[in-house]
């Protein structure tokens, strides 16, 4: 019985220290960033530290400054909504990204990202604005 309880302990306690991303509670949790509620699943983002933390962001910019602000933290997934398949997490380093004022986004960057690379550029010749990569984003909103 004392095996059992042990067992059953250790089972909870790796189950709780997993390193994976989480569904982003959407109207029942506020940016890691700036606070306001995360409530628009077209324009969330999510952090996963090395060590299962999960941050959850309302705008793909809070999540690049928050990063920037946490320069020695090691981040096992950083992952951003897709504006085309809204709820969406896709993998930041592999998207897309398109900054347009016919797109607001909550923070006022007019940011969204997806992981169509061909259709955001679309959306960039059809609704104005430019497209970037994951590098390129960083540099240029944490200049």
């Amino acid at each position: 019985m004392k095996n059992c309880i042990v067992g059953m302990l250790l089972c909870c306690l790796c189950w709780s220290c997993r390193v994976e991303p989480q569904a982003i509670p959407y109207g029942e949790i506020g940016c890691a960033f700036c606070q306001m509620t995360v409530v628009n699943p077209q324009f969330a983002a999510e952090l996963v530290s090395s060590t299962g933390k999960v941050y959850f962001f309302d705008a793909i910019e809070c999540m690049i400054h928050y990063q920037a602000d946490h320069p020695t933290t090691e981040w096992a997934f950083a992952l951003v909504n897709d504006y085309f398949n809204p709820h969406q997490l896709i993998d930041a380093a592999q998207a897309t990204y398109l900054i347009s004022s016919a797109i607001p986004s909550p923070m006022g960057a007019n940011l969204s990202a997806s992981e169509d690379q061909f259709r955001m550029k679309n959306t960039a010749q059809e609704q104005g604005g430019e497209t970037y990569s994951w590098t390129d984003l960083k540099i240029k909103l944490n200049q």
